[in-house]
C-alpha cells in the first residue's frame, strides 16, 4: 500500500475513534465507545470503520498524486529552460 494510502487509513481509523466512539455517543448522551459494547450496534460500528478507512484511503491516495503532479510540472519546466 502507497505511503499516501497507509497515512490516510490511519487517518480514517482515527477520526472513526473520535468521531463515531467518543463524540457521538456523548453528545447522543450515551457513554464512550457505546457502539462497541452494545450488542445490536457493533454491525453498525464495523460498518461505519470500513467506511471511515475507505475515505482515509481514497482521501490519501488522491492527495499524494495531487501533491506529486504538482511538483511534476516544476521539474520538466526546469528541464526545459
Amino acid at each position: 500500500m502507497p505511503r499516501g494510502a497507509a497515512l490516510g487509513a490511519g487517518y480514517g481509523v482515527l477520526w472513526w475513534v473520535l468521531g463515531a466512539l467518543i463524540l457521538m455517543p456523548l453528545f447522543l448522551g450515551m457513554p464512550p465507545f457505546a457502539p462497541l459494547r452494545m450488542e445490536p450496534m457493533r454491525p453498525v460500528a464495523m460498518g461505519s470503520l470500513v467506511g471511515h478507512i475507505i475515505y482515509g484511503v481514497v482521501l490519501g491516495a488522491s492527495l499524494a498524486r495531487l501533491l506529486a503532479r504538482a511538483h511534476t510540472p516544476l521539474l520538466h519546466a526546469q528541464r526545459h529552460a
